[in-house]
C-alpha cells in the first residue's frame, strides 16, 4: 500500500467509519432513553387518572383530559385513552370521535392491582404506538 493510500485510509475512511458507528450507537441509546421517558410519562398519567376516575358528577368514570380547557390545543400530541368496565365493555374513550390505537370494543381485564403492561403496536400507516394497559 502506498503512502497516499494509507493516508486516505487512516486519515479519512477510518475516522469516517468510526464517526458513523458512534452516531448509530448514540442514536440507539437516545431512542432507548426517549422510550423510557415516554413509558414513565404514560405510567404517571395512568396513576393520576386511576386515583380520580370516579370524582366526576355522579361517580361516573371519566378521563380528565376531556374536561380540560386546553384539550383542543393538546389533542394533536396528547395520549389517547380508553376505559373498560369490569366486564370488559368500553365505557369511555379519548378522543371520543376516534378509536385510540385500535382499542377493542371489549377488553378482558387482568387481575386488579396487577402489573401494568407496556406494548408497542403498529398502525396501518406504519406508525409505532406505545400502549399501556392497567387493570
Amino acid at each position: 500500500m502506498t503512502l497516499a493510500q494509507r493516508l486516505w485510509v487512516l486519515g479519512a475512511l477510518v475516522p469516517s467509519a468510526a464517526m458513523l458507528v458512534a452516531v448509530l450507537v448514540a442514536g440507539r441509546f437516545l431512542e432507548g432513553q426517549l422510550e423510557e421517558a415516554l413509558d414513565q410519562a404514560l405510567l404517571s398519567q395512568a396513576a393520576i387518572e386511576s386515583v380520580s376516575l370516579f370524582d366526576g358528577p355522579g361517580g361516573v368514570p371519566h378521563l380528565h383530559i376531556q374536561d380540560s380547557p386546553i384539550a383542543a390545543q393538546v389533542r394533536a400530541f396528547a395520549p389517547s385513552g380508553a376505559l373498560h368496565g369490569p366486564d370488559g365493555r368500553l365505557l369511555v374513550r379519548y378522543p371520543a370521535d376516534q378509536v385510540p390505537w385500535g382499542a377493542p370494543a371489549t377488553l378482558r381485564p387482568g387481575p386488579p392491582g396487577g402489573a401494568p403492561a407496556l406494548d408497542v403496536r403498529h398502525t396501518l400507516g406504519g406508525e409505532r404506538l406505545r400502549v399501556l394497559t392497567v387493570a
